[in-house]
């Protein structure tokens, strides 16, 4: 199980975003109040995120898409070489920023 903490809006509401046997859930804090969500919710297009694991790891992008089916999500991250780069990266290996 994973859990993203995030404050939602401007109403300071603390909601934690698990991920469970492949189920995404929004539980807010305060009344525990339970929704399922859709992980293209997670990440949005044009959103910052930065690489937990892998290759990227520790990097910033930017998201570009959101693949469902595969739980991948692509994003553009500046190499090494400073040419942007496209790369694809699992819904679990990332965090909005």
């Amino acid at each position: 199980m994973e859990s993203i903490f995030i404050d939602e809006n401007d109403e300071n509401k603390l909601v934690v975003l698990v991920r469970i046997f492949g189920w995404h859930l929004r539980v807010q804090a305060d009344t525990w109040q339970v929704e399922r969500i859709q992980p293209e919710f997670l990440f949005r297009q044009g959103q910052s995120v930065k690489i937990l694991e892998g290759p990227f790891k520790s990097m910033t992008g930017i998201v570009e898409g959101v693949d469902l089916h595969l739980r991948k999500v692509r994003v553009t991250v500046t190499g090494t070489t400073g040419q942007p780069k496209v790369v694809e990266v699992d819904f679990t290996d990332l965090v909005r920023l």
